[in-house]
């Protein structure tokens, strides 16, 4: 909350934080380019040149109050348009629908694995 970003913002003066809500991205856009204007020229030169972009580095975000199949496609939709429109470099999201997904989630690599063992297992048996 607040009190995270004013104790954030003690500590690291030369970071610019901002919050906003995500659901509203003509705001976000707005303090995006608020930001880059009160910026020091070099600052923004700097960064572009590092990042190849301008804007924001990492954005954070807490979904609140969503769980469920719906809240799901409601945060995957949230991700995409915070991607689209603001471009970070990374997103870190805490979500409990999105949490539940990830869980359930299987690396294909595994899945190929198990899949060429049953076939050899099958070959073997033949």
């Amino acid at each position: 909350g607040p009190q995270i970003i004013q104790s954030a913002k003690k500590k690291y003066p030369h970071v610019p934080f901002v919050v906003g809500d995500a659901w509203k991205m003509s705001d976000l856009i707005q303090m995006k380019d608020e930001m880059l204007r009160d910026q020091p020229a070099t600052t923004v030169a700097t960064a572009a040149k590092k990042y190849k972009r301008y804007g924001y580095d990492v954005v954070y975000v807490d979904v609140g109050g969503l769980s469920g199949s719906e809240g799901l496609l409601e945060a995957l939709s949230l991700l995409g348009s915070i991607t689209n429109s603001l471009s970070p470099r990374c997103i870190v999201i805490k979500s409990l629908c999105i949490r539940r997904l990830a869980s359930s989630l299987v690396p294909f690599s595994q899945l190929w694995k198990e899949r060429r063992k049953k076939e050899k297992e099958k070959k073997q048996q033949q």
